[in-house]
């Protein structure tokens, strides 16, 4: 939801962004959105939510393990120019599938985009509130400077998560960051940071002293589906190739995630030459610490329509969304497996 967008490590943060994006190239505004091979098959775009990191380590799996291929399918894997790309592309078919967040997805769906989940690939919420030093609360803000990815659903929700604890956001000073959490904590830059991941920051800053974890969905933010596949709903109805072509690349995905989650040391080969940035040994420990968030109890791609009603209406109720939405339009598990 709001941490892999801003993903850079914890070292040469700045660096490896520019050199990653200047390697980016975006898709003609103009152009198609799938592209034919060599070989004369179609090559299909997936945009990542940000740069490679554990988080798709099952993406990764499936690229390795040929599960894309397996399914008859050419799949490209891709690094977007910034965290807001997932939504318009896949509303105007500039790609064919992108990587984002169920808080997001409502959003962009309720503001009138051409976006819908297909499928849950993290159905645990992993986004968290860090805050330095051990056994601290959320009532331990107060006074202090809060680091955040400056992502439009960051602020409201920190502050209904203050509001819950008694505090306005006047009570703490809020920082937007734009390469990361982990250097500006350990810098002493800022307190805490909201929005960064417990598999990802958790892991590099547990490596480096006393931090606090704490998910959003145990301070009183409601549950969501962490990393979704989102498709274009339009397209999905007229054209019965696309349709096709995502129900393949989930069956293809599930594998992925199924080898990755039974293998951490296969996940890590999969992710390592692209997750720049990163210490071996914190990287194989973030996949650790991934790969089990993979497991989804209903089954691989699994949503509750109810659990997205609920959690639109609690980001209208909390001004994340302007109008009543229901949360269940966002999302359609018609695609998935069998």
């Amino acid at each position: 939801m709001f941490s892999s967008r801003k993903l850079l490590g914890t070292v040469s943060g700045i660096a490896v962004l520019a050199v990653l994006l200047a390697n980016y190239a975006a898709p003609d505004p103009s152009g198609p959105h799938t592209t034919p091979s060599s070989a004369g098959t179609v090559t299909h775009t997936l945009l990542l939510d940000w740069l490679p990191n554990p988080d798709h380590s099952g993406i990764y799996v499936a690229q390795a393990e040929n599960d894309f291929r397996k399914q008859g399918i050419n799949v490209k894997v891709q690094t977007p120019s910034g965290t807001a790309d997932a939504a318009k592309m896949i509303s105007t078919g500039q790609i064919d599938l992108a990587i984002s967040y169920e808080p997001d997805t409502i959003m962009a769906a309720a503001q009138g985009m051409k976006v819908q989940a297909v499928a849950a690939l993290i159905p645990n919420v992993l986004s968290s509130l860090i805050i330095t030093g051990k056994d601290r609360s959320v009532t331990d803000l107060k006074g202090m400077t809060i680091g955040n990815p400056g992502l439009a659903t960051s602020l409201p929700t920190l502050n209904s998560v203050l509001a819950q604890n008694g505090m306005t956001e006047s009570d703490v000073k809020n920082v937007s960051l734009s390469t990361g959490g982990v250097e500006p904590l350990l810098a002493g830059k800022v307190d805490a940071i909201f929005g960064y991941y417990s598999n990802v920051e958790g892991v590099q800053l547990a490596e480096q002293g006393d931090y606090t974890v704490l998910p959003f969905d145990k301070i009183g933010v409601p549950s969501f589906d962490e990393l979704v596949l989102v498709a274009n709903p339009d397209r999905l109805q007229s054209d019965s190739s696309y349709a096709s072509f995502v129900r393949k690349t989930i069956a293809a995905l599930k594998e992925g995630f199924a080898s990755a989650n039974a293998d951490p040391d296969a996940a890590y080969d999969a992710i390592a030459p692209v997750a720049k940035g990163y210490d071996d040994t914190t990287l194989r420990n973030m996949v650790k610490a991934t790969v089990p968030e993979y497991d989804n109890p209903q089954g691989f791609g699994s949503m509750d329509p109810k659990q997205w009603d609920s959690y639109a209406q609690w980001m209208h109720q909390n001004g994340l969304i302007d109008k009543p939405y229901k949360g269940r339009d966002a999302m359609t598990t018609e695609y998935l497996p069998d």
